[in-house]
């Protein structure tokens, strides 16, 4: 795996579980750069072995290879997880770790650069060999209330593919994005950029904007002035206050910003995905725009 923090979560399981250092085979995969560098790189986060080095052109970034060799071991491991199944299913918070794990390792965030847009969140699996896997995720994805779920199954390729940012956010909300700290860095980087649109209260609203030069207010919220024209209104034209105007706004009128959450009725994600208002997400939402936290 190129994320050597999941290798090293890895070894910490098998060590747990009796294996030995001398079980273990390493290979450090690379294309390129400084071996010394990257050996020490390596050796920091998952300590010190006995490394096989291996330049290759099918790697992009270098990469580490532990295989553990043995058929009892084998056959034991087989048996452990699936004996296993029932009890993960049933008990939330080793459920929740289990889609942490499966995620962390064959999780994508699949993102549009172009388009800048999150496309969809997905696990990829074998449709030759697991798709007892694919139903047993989909099965654990829905004890977690996460629905619109799609499945691409390819002669080579299986994926089970989530959409919708309600889901997103209830994905966030049990920790899947946390066991990878590459596709945990990359969902912070999208979520902070996504607009989320607050439609406010008439009354409170009109109230806001009363009075405003619409010009003037356009250039401090980096917008323009058919847009506040839209805000004042209330139009459902995209042109929602962001989280970020909404904070600006504050600070222009000298609102409480707890006074001004209690009078955002919806919410949205993007253009399209509106979600039901709780005191939980409104909180969460500011505070990730604020910077103080991190989905």
């Amino acid at each position: 795996n190129k994320d050597i923090d999941l290798v090293a979560k890895m070894l910490i399981f098998f060590e747990n579980l009796g294996v030995r250092e001398s079980d273990i085979s390493f290979t450090i995969d690379y294309r390129h750069g400084d071996v010394e560098n990257i050996v020490k790189d390596i050796v920091g986060i998952i300590g010190n072995h006995k490394f096989r080095l291996n330049k290759t052109d099918r790697n992009k970034f270098p990469s580490v290879h532990a295989q553990i060799g043995g058929k009892i071991f084998r056959i034991f491991l087989e048996k452990f997880i699936y004996k296993s199944l029932v009890d993960i299913k049933n008990d939330k918070e080793l459920r929740r770790a289990w889609l942490r794990g499966y995620f962390s390792a064959e999780g994508c965030v699949a993102y549009h650069s172009t388009e800048k847009y999150l496309a969809h969140i997905d696990f990829a699996y074998n449709p030759q060999k697991e798709v007892w896997l694919r139903d047993y995720c989909i099965e654990l994805l829905r004890l977690e209330n996460i629905d619109k779920i799609k499945i691409r199954h390819e002669e080579h390729n299986g994926q089970i593919i989530i959409t919708n940012w309600e889901n997103y956010y209830r994905l966030w909300k049990i920790g899947m994005f946390d066991g990878c700290k590459r596709k945990k860095d990359k969902f912070n980087t999208i979520i902070k950029n996504v607009n989320i649109g607050c439609y406010l209260e008439d009354d409170f609203r009109k109230k806001l904007f009363r009075g405003v030069n619409q010009y003037k207010l356009a250039k401090i919220l980096n917008t323009y002035q058919a847009s506040i024209s839209n805000m004042m209104n209330g139009t459902n034209r995209n042109m929602w206050p962001s989280v970020e105007q909404v904070m600006k706004l504050c600070e222009l009128k000298h609102i409480d910003m707890e006074v001004m959450k209690k009078r955002i009725q919806k919410i949205r994600f993007g253009t399209l995905t509106h979600m039901e208002v709780t005191d939980e997400l409104i909180n969460d939402i500011f505070k990730i725009k604020e910077g103080s936290l991190s989905f």
